[in-house]
């Protein structure tokens, strides 16, 4: 097989991929919205609303007490540093909109991937990326913040407040299922 086949060849592996990639996202999002209008029915949360990057956020006069935003900062079919800027503007708009959320970081198309995003090398440095756009660099101002200690540990167990603190982020073995 000469250079170019094998080059066509790869072209589209890479296609197919980004193909299943995005099967895995939507199976990913439609599973997310299943659990939240179960949620929504037991009783457990209040009626809410998706909302994409682009769409205006809703009005809260409260601030945000109470709410809970669930932020979709990655997607396993495009882990481009133009996706992370774009996750980490609404953040930010998040944050001055909503200063009283809890925000929930979610990372659509690997719930059926054995392996935590801190071990997938490619999302582990989506994570990163995203830290960097939305200004978070302080582990203990984190824990305290809106991500609260659960999304403090998550971006640390990425490497978002280096080294050392990774190191000290025991993350759960692979699993089968999420």
């Amino acid at each position: 097989m000469n250079r170019c086949d094998r080059r066509r060849r790869e072209a589209q592996q890479r296609k197919e991929d980004k193909t299943i990639a995005r099967r895995m996202v939507m199976k990913d999002a439609r599973r997310a919205g299943r659990a939240t209008r179960e949620a929504i029915a037991q009783g457990h949360t209040e009626q809410g609303s998706a909302l994409a990057f682009s769409d205006p956020m809703p009005d809260d006069n409260t601030g945000g007490e109470g709410l809970l935003c669930n932020l979709v900062i990655g997607t396993r079919d495009d882990l481009s540093p133009e996706a992370a800027q774009a996750a980490a503007q609404k953040w930010q708009e998040i944050r001055r909109q909503y200063p009283n959320a809890a925000i929930y970081l979610c990372f659509f198309g690997y719930d059926e991937d054995p392996r935590e995003i801190p071990h997938i090398p490619d999302a582990a440095e989506h994570v990163r990326q995203w830290a960097r756009f939305a200004g978070i660099k302080d582990f203990e101002e984190t824990v305290t913040g809106p991500l609260g200690p659960l999304g403090a540990a998550f971006l640390g167990a990425c490497g978002v407040f280096g080294e050392e603190v990774r190191r000290n982020i025991k993350t759960p073995p692979a699993t089968a299922k999420h």
